[in-house]
């Protein structure tokens, strides 16, 4: 069957054919086994159980001799059975086959029809792609074309059984023998090619016989009479070969002209607009970019440059840059291609007054916006201000510290200075601080230089005029306590525990007998200097410690002995005290420090307040919020320090008021109403983003208003093309001329004419249009002539061919057959096609009567229909389409399968096998 875009659902019996590669929704492997399910019996399942029965009794009834299917009713009924069984496993069955086809987006411009010979049940699938070879006309070529035209003769062809000849005069044209053969219209079409004939037939094979005679001839010169110089400035006779007289007439009717496309600059000769594009001509396409303001004349330079790879030539005229092919006639062309315009941008206008430093940064292509609001808030800086006295001086010597974005300065200002005097101090270190000051009726005004949030100044005082009490210091704990600095109006109470008292450096000499073991030479030195100390054998130790006493003041270290020991310690204590003895000879070795000689002592440690802190020797300084205090630990003391309290009470007066009332401003930043969205500025700068628009401005410094309404636009650079087509091409013309009553073209102005004689040129004067007189060519000539053999030669036309997927396919009686996922077809294409055709669907779509379905039965769900799937999904083999279906399908084949269905469904039931028996072997007992 053909089908073109059409939908075939009937119900009959379907042609013997075996479908390959079925895929079905209800298909399981073949080694599947079927699920227990519960004992109890399910409705549903009891159906599809009676529905397979059914089908059994089916081909049980309708075997042929052969053991096939001898009934076409048989398969209809199957098919309304398995159809319910489909709807009670929730998946509806589409019957497959020829017939039941449904074919979706064929286009008819390129396929004529498709038929169907293989469609499982519930398949489909998309044909796509292809490649068509349109099949070549018949062809063949006259070789000895130049003999025939040299000498004269005649051409017969025989086309579809038809004689047909045409005589041929000596020195005629090839020209004018395509002319005459295509003027008898007789199934054929000549051309010329390199030189030969060449013959052609679209519709069927054909046979040519070519028979040229041959002259031997004695030929004169071509003379040529009649020629106007002021209309054809050259005759050239060089290709004619006729013998005898002919004549030349006709008009010259238009010149040749290259192709011009033009480009609109402005009124001063510049471009309009900047932007690039492709300029392509005859001979290749190169790549321009334009800006705006360029002179007209420095582009035509540049597409100049460029003549060598374009074939395009550029001048300007008046305000427009031409664009002039360098050749002329049809194939000459010019086209400007690819153009992308740049977007010009523009904001209008700005009130200076309320608006400065406008920036644009990015708008939607071809858009205006319009920014409509006012400034509520004008940015402000921080600000702090100084209480000062009478007369516009500083009440009382205090010292602070000034603190803005750059930085921080300290500044001492003295009781009844003049505030001027300290502003002046003040502004002098504004680039380290960024604070200005200025000094307002008797105050003293600190702003910072710059406006907004992100500006902060603060001041904090240091030290003011204050007395200061210290109470609880113990002198067997301590040596003294000292107050360095203390916080106005408070009080600090320093609690702590010294944990290691300062220890002294110290080195020992252990000698024999209360002598020295050796004589020795030695240099002492501690944390005063040093000195040379020599030691003589057996000399007594307490002679030695006298020695090094007596130079005690010198070296800072002192000797002390006890029996066979001599001590040196040095006179102070701490990480700073040291003992060093440098032996110059002899012997003199002492223990302790680092075992070479050498001796420090150690600093005391305590902690204060929860602060553990080490101090030079027995001296401490400890510092925390409230002050700086020093004090030296009593020698030798170790254990808890009684508490001490420093209490200060300020007597100055230092008053700063602004900011949050601690000596600290912040700036404001402006806020303004922009399209009724709010902005908050940083400062008096603003971001946007609005409508399409965004971009940044800096309101005027203190402007608070409504704004001018501000006009933001985008709209593609100007470039204007003059002449040429819709696709910004132009294209030259040839010349023509009609001459002997055929027209003829040129490109360059110099026409070839085609006679019984041969090809006469003609030269056209360059400002000549209109008719020109007869041009007469004569040659004489003396000849004889005999006859050759003819050459014979034949046209066949050949086939087309398709290649689908990768392969090429035959046609089989003018069709292509394809096969994929298993459905197979037959394609017609349309008559002159070839190349990619559209997709199209074909799908199985084939539908029961529903109307015998089993009512108030449930679709199956869960794990039952699962296993209920398995075990019939090689029943639908049998549905329209598949494996078994249709008449001559294999019955008993057919039969197994039902039977081994029904087997699986007993045992979803809870139905027992007959013990001992295969299902083949049931199979093979009902069969037989």
């Amino acid at each position: 069957m053909s089908i073109s875009n059409s939908l075939s659902t009937s119900r009959v019996g379907l042609p013997r054919f075996l479908v390959q590669n079925l895929q079905f929704n209800f298909r399981s492997s073949a080694t599947s086994e079927v699920n227990p399910s519960p004992s109890q019996s399910n409705a549903s399942v009891d159906r599809i159980q009676v529905l397979t029965s059914q089908i059994k009794d089916l081909y049980l009834g309708s075997l042929g001799t052969d053991g096939n299917s001898g009934d076409s009713s048989v398969q209809s009924s199957v098919d309304a059975a398995l159809a319910e069984i489909s709807q009670l496993l929730g998946s509806p069955l589409a019957l497959g086959g020829a017939k039941n086809a449904v074919i979706k987006g064929l286009n008819s411009n390129q396929i004529e029809g498709v038929e169907v010979f293989e469609l499982p049940p519930n398949a489909a699938t998309r044909f796509s792609g292809g490649r068509t070879i349109q099949a070549k006309p018949a062809r063949t070529t006259v070789d000895n074309t130049s003999d025939l035209l040299g000498y004269g003769g005649e051409l017969e062809f025989n086309v579809n059984g038809s004689r047909k000849i045409i005589g041929v005069a000596d020195g005629a044209s090839l020209d004018s023998l395509v002319r005459r053969i295509n003027a008898k219209q007789f199934g054929v079409r000549a051309s010329a090619a390199q030189g030969k004939l060449r013959v052609t037939s679209d519709n069927s094979a054909f046979t040519v016989a070519s028979r040229a005679m041959q002259r031997h001839s004695q030929l004169g010169a071509a003379q040529v009479s009649g020629s106007n110089p002021l209309q054809i400035s050259n005759v050239d006779t060089s290709n004619y070969t006729g013998r005898g007289s002919t004549s030349i007439s006709g008009t010259r009717d238009r010149f040749s002209t290259a192709a011009e496309l033009g480009y609109q600059g402005d009124e001063s000769a510049l471009v309009s607009g900047s932007a690039t594009f492709d300029l392509a001509g005859s001979l290749g396409t190169a790549s321009f970019s334009i800006s705006k303001g360029e002179s007209l004349q420095a582009v035509a330079d540049r597409i100049n440059a460029d003549a060598s790879t374009t074939g395009v030539l550029a001048d300007v005229v008046d305000n427009q840059l031409l664009f002039r092919s360098n050749t002329k006639g049809a194939e000459a062309s010019v086209q400007i291609q690819n153009v992308v315009r740049d977007e010009e941008r523009s904001v209008s206008p700005i009130n200076a007054s309320q608006v400065e430093n406008f920036s644009l940064a990015d708008i939607t292509a071809n858009t205006e916006v319009n920014l409509v609001g006012e400034i509520t808030k004008a940015a402000d800086s921080a600000e702090l201000i100084y209480r000062g006295g009478g007369g516009a001086v500083v009440v009382d010597s205090v010292t602070f510290t000034l603190t803005g974005m750059n930085g921080s300065s300290q500044f001492t200002i003295a009781q009844n200075e003049s505030l001027s005097g300290v502003r002046d101090r003040i502004n002098q270190e504004t680039s380290n601080t960024g604070v200005e000051a200025s000094v307002v009726d008797d105050d003293l005004v600190f702003r910072s230089t710059q406006v907004g949030s992100s500006q902060s100044i603060s001041v904090e005082l240091d030290d003011i005029a204050q007395d200061v009490e210290v109470s609880g210091v113990s002198s067997s704990e301590l040596s003294r306590f000292e107050v360095i600095s203390s916080s106005p109006d408070s009080t600090n109470t320093l609690t702590g525990t010294v944990t290691r008292t300062a220890t002294a450096a110290q080195l020992t000499y252990t000698g024999f007998l209360g002598a020295s073991a050796s004589s020795s030479e030695f240099v002492l030195t501690g944390d005063q200097g040093s000195a040379t100390i020599s030691v003589e054998f057996l000399q007594s130790l307490d002679s030695v410690r006298d020695s090094i006493n007596a130079v005690k003041e010198q070296t800072g270290v002192v000797a002390t002995g006890s029996g066979n020991t001599l001590t040196l310690t040095s006179v102070g204590e701490g990480s700073t005290a040291s003992v060093h003895v440098d032996v110059l000879s002899g012997a003199f070795d002492t223990n302790g420090g680092d075992g070479n000689g050498y001796a420090v002592g150690l600093d005391a440690e305590a902690t204060f307040n929860g602060t553990t802190i080490t101090g030079e020797a027995n001296d401490f300084i400890y510092s925390d919020a409230l002050g700086t205090y020093s004090f030296s630990v009593q020698r030798g003391f170790i254990g808890s320090i009684t508490p001490v309290t420093v209490s200060s009470t300020a007597v100055g007066e230092f008053v700063i008021e602004g900011g949050d009332n601690a000596g600290t401003a912040m700036g404001v930043d402006a806020e303004a109403i922009l399209n009724d969205q709010l902005l908050v500025g940083s400062g008096n700068d603003f971001n946007f983003s609005l409508d399409g628009a965004s971009g940044s401005f800096s309101s005027v410094s203190g402007f608070i208003g409504l704004l001018d309404t501000i006009t933001l636009s985008s709209v593609a650079s100007e470039f204007g093309l003059v002449g040429g087509d819709e696709n910004n091409a132009a294209f030259g013309q040839d010349g023509t001329a009609t001459i002997n009553g055929w027209e003829y073209s040129s490109a360059d102005d110099q026409f070839t004419v085609s006679t019984d004689g041969g090809d006469v040129t003609l030269d056209f004067a360059s400002d000549f249009l209109g008719s020109f007189d007869t041009v007469s060519i004569h040659r004489e000539v003396n000849q004889r002539q005999r006859h050759l053999s003819p050459v014979a030669s034949s046209g066949v036309r050949s086939s087309s061919a398709f290649e689908y997927d990768g392969a090429r396919v035959s046609p089989t009686d003018g069709r292509y057959i394809i096969e994929q996922d298993g459905i197979k077809i037959a394609i017609d294409f349309a008559k002159g096609f070839s190349g990619q055709f559209d997709d199209f669907t074909v799908a199985a779509a084939g539908e029961t009567d529903s109307s015998a379905f089993t009512k108030n039965l449930q679709p199956l769900t869960g794990a039952v229909l699962q296993t209920t799937k398995d075990a019939v999904s090689n029943l639908f083999q049998l549905a329209s389409g598949g494996r078994f279906s249709g008449l001559g399908a294999n019955a008993a084949a057919a039969f197994s399968i039902v039977t081994e269905t029904i087997s699986k469904l007993r045992r979803i039931n809870g139905e027992p096998m007959v013990r001992g028996r295969s299902i083949r072997g049931v199979v093979l007992d009902q069969f037989a």
